[in-house]
């Protein structure tokens, strides 16, 4: 438990098994403990405690510390997707986190792949998660075509509407429809 506590990018799942656990072997350890010098202050804490969960609540909604997370922008994603656009693309190294909440459809891509991505058919908008350090080098002069989305700690969102192709111009071919009769 201390090791998921101590990570970066900690999924409440991975905890929860051990929880049971842990109350086991803590009520274990103070059932042996001599806890009459303290029962006054024990008396204390039990007002005390919901006072405290209830703090360590507000702290954690309020967001004072981000996360490490990508759940926000993915469910941003998530939100305006549309058909005929791509997955988010994340220029280099994906966190696991995007992969989780993406259920597996982020993908990770360098720079140089995301250029050329934007130069081929395909997609009708392009979403790339790029960080923070690096969206001036990685959008370049496409920077005027790119609409910021959303932001975290890490990343920034961007969409970037791609020129329609001819194949998506066209309807279907009417060679394939005369096949079809």
């Amino acid at each position: 438990m201390l090791f998921f506590t101590l990570a970066g990018n900690t999924l409440w799942t991975y905890i929860l098994p051990s929880l049971p656990f842990s109350a086991i072997l803590i009520a274990g350890w103070v059932s042996q403990l001599n806890l009459r010098p303290w029962s006054r202050i024990r008396s204390g804490a039990v007002l005390l405690a919901p006072v405290l969960i209830t703090l360590f609540v507000f702290i954690g909604v309020s967001g004072v510390k981000p996360l490490k997370t990508e759940k926000q922008l993915i469910g941003r994603y998530e939100s305006i997707q549309q058909a005929g656009d791509g997955p988010i693309f994340y220029i280099g190294e994906m966190p696991f986190s995007a992969r989780f909440y993406s259920l597996g459809d982020a993908v990770e891509i360098t720079s140089t792949e995301f250029d050329s991505l934007l130069d081929a058919d395909g997609y009708a908008r392009v979403f790339a998660a790029i960080p923070n350090d690096a969206v001036d080098k990685v959008l370049g002069p496409r920077a005027t075509d790119a609409q910021k989305l959303g932001e975290n700690e890490r990343y920034q969102l961007f969409s970037i509407d791609l020129p329609p192709t001819d194949s998506q111009n066209d309807p279907v071919d009417s060679e394939l429809n005369s096949k079809n009769d």
